[in-house]
């Protein structure tokens, strides 16, 4: 199969690719920006919910501030853990160390691998994807 559009498909790679780089690049730095300078607490897992009602099911944790503040909040940068329950992301009433800004504790993220892990991949699959844009049918 030949495609003549060669120049929208350079195009569409790059598109893909910056947009895979903003968007995993924001998660990234919120959750970098959260575990070397935010309030690190323990809390657990409560429930699990849709944000706004549709979408995927994040865990929905319960943790005290250091101003023992009671904060329950949705993470939506978790992602799911290998569980025996199908398309649970985390155990009811599991204990998981929280990340918060003091200023804005709902704003919390859970910190461990698999919270990056994903953005982490998606942002170097954009990258690859630029880098193929550019180098895509050149002679």
């Amino acid at each position: 199969m030949v495609i003549k559009n060669q120049l929208l498909i350079r195009l569409i790679l790059f598109a893909v690719g910056i947009f895979c780089v903003i968007i995993s690049g924001g998660t990234i730095k919120k959750y970098c920006a959260l575990k070397f300078s935010g309030t690190h607490v323990q809390g657990k897992v409560i429930d699990h919910k849709r944000i706004n009602g549709h979408g995927p099911i994040h865990p929905y944790i319960q943790f005290t501030t250091l101003e023992n503040k009671v904060v329950e909040t949705s993470v939506k940068s978790a992602i799911p853990k290998l569980l025996k329950v199908k398309g649970k992301y985390y155990s009811y009433n599991e204990t998981v160390s929280v990340a918060y800004n003091s200023q804005n504790p709902k704003d919390a993220t859970i910190l461990s691998f698999t919270s990056w892990f994903n953005s982490v991949f998606s942002v170097l699959l954009g990258i690859l994807s630029i880098i193929i844009s550019f180098k895509y049918n050149q002679k």
